[in-house]
């Protein structure tokens, strides 16, 4: 008998890249046809395209659903509000509650944006049937915004706000190696796994007794919504990986500047973690460092109050329009 994935991808406006997506998916069926059976839970809302016919169009020929909404809610971008991670949250606990009723036994989480070969979950399949204790396993993505901090050559991580690592450091924006500790930055850099408390990358494949057994979902007001996920496996004694040989990437369709305020924080960081526990000559620049750190960190809750408000404005303005 053949095992089953279940694939979940939300979508909105989606048509300017919505073929290559469902091409994708075509060469994952021609790559796993043989060995595995694939279900589709795809939810889309608000889109002012042909995103949705396009997809049911699609899904016509295929093991499939998929959900369609008008709720006229606001476009956010990347902002990490918690209004906007527990409206992401709500939409794929819609999607995963659409196929409560088939035994998966994988789940691919994977953005609709997101390009990928096809045999990058045939190789998560592999790594997961390797490792029992595998729960969630998570793509490098890059995105085309170099990296700020040691080459300008590479291109940087996509998630670093769903990326907390195992003594629960948040990962480093802009970075095409994300980890804050030297000894997951030296993992990385050997391309090995690293084992950490939350990612997600746009793609990645979580084992599906898990998620069926256990009702999990996602949750979002406590921050990104992978991170309640994530804990929840990782509670079940799974562990959750970050692969950097599991590449993927994102191209944003306008050019994305990195914020001053949050890179210079990072960096912060980062030169408090390579100073750790050094000789007492270095005091005078840890406590320094950890003011500056202190300020940055201010005018970033600062500048996401404010751009969480504006967004609210303007779906505000349309909906009195």
């Amino acid at each position: 008998m053949k095992s089953a994935i279940a694939i979940l991808t939300l979508w909105r406006d989606s048509e300017p890249y919505i073929h290559n997506s469902l091409n994708q998916f075509a060469q994952l069926e021609k790559v796993l046809s043989d060995h595995y059976q694939i279900y589709y839970s795809f939810y889309e809302n608000d889109s002012s395209d042909n995103t949705a016919s396009i997809l049911k169009n699609w899904l016509d020929q295929r093991n499939g659903i998929l959900i369609n909404e008008n709720l006229f809610a606001p476009k956010w971008g990347s902002v990490p509000s918690l209004k906007r991670t527990m409206t992401l949250a709500s939409y794929r606990n819609k999607c995963l509650n659409s196929i409560s009723n088939i035994k998966y036994d994988y789940l691919f989480v994977v953005d609709s944006d997101i390009r990928y070969s096809p045999n990058l979950l045939q190789v998560m399949l592999f790594k997961m049937d390797k490792y029992p204790l595998l729960g969630m396993i998570t793509s490098n993505t890059v995105q085309n915004v170099k990296d700020v901090f040691h080459n300008q050559n590479l291109c940087s991580y996509y998630d670093s706000w769903a990326l907390i690592d195992i003594n629960g450091n948040p990962g480093l924006s802009f970075s095409s190696n994300p980890f804050l500790v030297n000894h997951d930055r030296l993992l990385w850099e050997a391309k090995k796994p690293v084992i950490v408390n939350s990612a997600f990358g746009g793609a990645a494949l979580i084992r599906g007794a898990l998620m069926r057994d256990n009702q999990l979902f996602w949750q979002g007001d406590t921050g990104c919504e992978h991170w309640h996920l994530c804990r929840s496996i990782r509670s079940l004694n799974y562990f959750v990986v970050v692969d950097p040989l599991l590449k993927a990437e994102i191209t944003h369709r306008k050019i994305v500047t990195p914020d001053f305020i949050l890179v210079n924080f990072d960096k912060t960081r980062l030169k408090l973690s390579y100073l750790g526990n050094r000789s007492l000559k270095y005091a005078t620049l840890n406590i320094i460092l950890r003011l500056n750190l202190a300020f940055l960190y201010l005018l970033l809750k600062i500048k996401r109050f404010l751009s969480s408000k504006a967004i609210f404005q303007r779906a505000r303005n349309i909906l009195q329009r």
